[in-house]
């Protein structure tokens, strides 16, 4: 261990030998590409003519290469995302004549075998030591699954919101964070009147207290609840409802809140 290092601390390279050479080996084209291949999203660089002249290994096994080698000298249109050349090359001429980033933004990419992707991507100019633009150099990664992932999401937004029941969610302070368009009519108030205050203060603290605590704790201990009851709403007046209240849980297993769905049932009761 060099002495130039404080005890217990180690120097960033392995010094044992000749430290001189092993730092310069660290400089050399074959240990860039090994950085370059150990980052976990996808890297490339072209020339004005938007070829390619490096990428590193990722980039490469997307764009259907056996190492990144082989890209140099291609184009996108030799590529496995031919589709959407015209969309790339033309995001590098932007970038290119303007001499400004392209920072974050999504777009698809599909591959010659049909499969459909959306990526995150970055680019930014590549200069000499004099300034000129000179190429372009871009990054991304792959959020298909975000996506996805989102669109699910939209549809589910959608169906709770076109449904006539009373759908909310209540947090573990007993605040609501979420209700739907029919629970905001069953009220009566703007949705910004409901979201963020707590059930004891829209339902009033006695409504609250006498009942509708007790069902909540049952929901954050665990516990499923479905029953029928009578539901005194502050501005719609007395309901008969059919409530269904569940526990919400996280990945990890702990419970975040209730997810509540009550259905007027007021006129069958009838």
């Amino acid at each position: 261990m060099s002495e130039d290092y404080p005890r217990g601390e180690s120097p960033p390279f392995d010094l044992a030998g000749d430290t001189g050479a092993e730092r310069s080996a660290l400089r050399t084209p074959e240990a860039l590409q090994l950085v370059l291949d150990s980052i976990p999203v996808r890297i490339f660089w072209k020339d004005l003519e938007s070829v390619y002249l490096g990428c590193n290994r990722l980039f490469a096994l997307d764009a259907g290469l056996g190492s990144p080698e082989e890209i140099v000298g291609k184009n996108d249109f030799e590529l496995s995302w031919r589709k959407q050349a015209e969309l790339y090359r033309g995001d590098d001429r932007t970038v290119m004549d303007t001499g400004e980033p392209k920072v974050n933004y999504e777009e698809p990419q599909t591959w010659e075998d049909g499969t459909e992707l959306w990526l995150r991507t970055s680019k930014v100019p590549l200069r000499d030591h004099e300034g000129r633009v000179v190429g372009v150099m871009g990054c991304y990664e792959d959020i298909t699954e975000r996506k996805r992932t989102e669109q699910i999401l939209r549809r589910y937004e959608h169906i709770v919101s076109a449904s006539r029941d009373h759908i909310s969610f209540v947090d573990t302070d007993f605040v609501y964070r979420a209700v739907n368009a029919a629970y905001v009519e069953a009220f009566g108030r703007p949705r910004e009147e409901l979201v963020g205050r707590p059930v004891g203060e829209v339902f009033g603290k006695e409504i609250f207290e006498r009942g509708i605590r007790r069902r909540l704790e049952r929901c954050l201990a665990g516990e499923h609840i479905n029953d029928q009851h009578w539901v005194d709403f502050p501005f719609s007046g007395r309901r008969f409802m059919d409530v269904r209240m569940s526990p919400h849980r996280e990945k990890d297993g702990t419970v975040s809140g209730v997810v509540v769905s009550a259905r007027d049932i007021t006129e069958q009761r009838k």
